[in-house]
């Protein structure tokens, strides 16, 4: 008859502590790893937006679109630069529904215009954005977005890519396209609040939602009376933070993804903040210094 061998207790808790210690040293790795892909992912959707915007362009007369294209004399109004690009990103159903919508009702209102601001576009959104949607019932319920067009130094200054009412030229950009900012990364606030895609009323108003300023100013959200009066366009954010909304920031570490208007994608880090005005400029001249 053979004799059974178990494990004394010493023996099982050395183990223990082995598999424990493995798992500590692993999943930091894992975590990383996946923090990588989503800022890849997300680097690679932005491109695709510079690209479209350049596409748009050359159908345009080399001009970008409006960051907020007006529908009628109210600049609460209007087709974001999103919903510009909707062609040029494969997305010519969506667009379809867009001027449907803008055709049976221009006050976008409308229930129409409720099942436009309810499509969810994957090349909107980070991969490490979690939400889809945002909103409280059917008729306000809204997709979220990942990215903000580069409004200069200030929303209403007209000095950058995306303004309200302003269509860029490619020939204004005299400070360099590889160094002048176009898309910045900015989550959804507080509930997907002030993330829409889709600009309409209340928490899609175009000039405070698809566009964002990287200069001394940023519309707040109405929410936000508590935040810190120290503007910084580029740093560390919260999901659950009104404050969070009214500068550039992402969920990867230490920075956030920016498309600039050659095209191309960088990760700026929470260090080039100072000099996110100066590349957010088209025409400024400023001197740039390494970020």
């Amino acid at each position: 008859m053979q004799q059974r061998h178990a494990l004394t207790l010493l023996e099982t808790l050395v183990s223990l502590a082995i598999v424990a210690v493995a798992l500590g040293l692993l999943l930091p790795a894992v975590q990383m790893a996946r923090d990588v892909a989503a800022r890849a992912g997300c680097a690679s959707n932005m491109r695709q937006l510079a690209l479209a915007a350049h596409q748009y362009a050359a159908t345009h007369e080399g001009r970008f679109p409006n960051g907020c294209q007006p529908l009628r004399p109210d600049d609460r109004m209007g087709i974001s630069w999103l919903t510009a690009l909707l062609p040029y990103v494969e997305q010519e159903p969506v667009w379809q529904a867009v001027e449907e919508a803008q055709a049976s009702d221009p006050s976008l209102d409308g229930r129409a215009h409720s099942l436009v601001a309810r499509t969810v576009v994957p090349v909107f959104l980070c991969p490490s954005e979690g939400r889809r949607l945002a909103g409280r019932d059917f008729d306000d319920t809204w997709a979220v977005k990942s990215y903000d067009g580069v409004a200069g130094t200030h929303w209403r200054a007209d000095d950058g890519i995306f303004h309200r009412f302003l269509d860029v030229r490619l020939t204004d950009v005299t400070d360099g396209t590889s160094n002048t900012l176009m898309i910045g990364e900015r989550p959804p606030g507080p509930g997907g609040s002030w993330g829409a895609w889709y600009a309409r009323w209340g928490s899609s108003v175009c000039p405070l939602v698809q566009i964002r300023a990287a200069g001394g100013y940023a519309a707040p959200a109405v929410e936000a009376t508590d935040c810190i009066p120290v503007y910084l366009p580029l740093a560390p954010g919260r999901p659950d933070s009104y404050c969070s909304v009214t500068h550039f920031w992402s969920m990867h570490r230490g920075g956030a993804n920016f498309a600039f208007a050659d095209g191309s994608v960088r990760f700026l880090t929470h260090a080039a903040s100072s000099v996110l005005p100066a590349l957010a400029t088209r025409a400024g001249g400023e001197p740039i210094h390494d970020f």
